[in-house]
């Protein structure tokens, strides 16, 4: 599970990486809207994965999102 956690944070990196550069223009508004909901998505996963690693491990606090788009 905590490699399953190291890939989807280097992906949402990934995905990031030319918007946070100011990129945006190169990229177009249908691909940094296509990435923003990826990064929603594989965040929901990554939420739902480290809350469960800290549910079997007792250790840590879970991740809790309210009126979040990736609940």
């Amino acid at each position: 599970m905590l490699q399953l956690l190291k890939i989807i944070n280097g992906y949402i990196w990934d995905l990031e990486a030319d918007i946070r550069k100011g990129k945006e223009g190169e990229l177009g508004l249908e691909e940094v809207g296509r990435r923003a909901l990826m990064i929603r998505d594989l965040n929901n996963i990554r939420v739902w994965t480290k809350n469960l690693v800290i549910r079997i491990s007792g250790l840590g606090f879970a991740d809790v999102k309210k009126d979040h788009a990736s609940e």
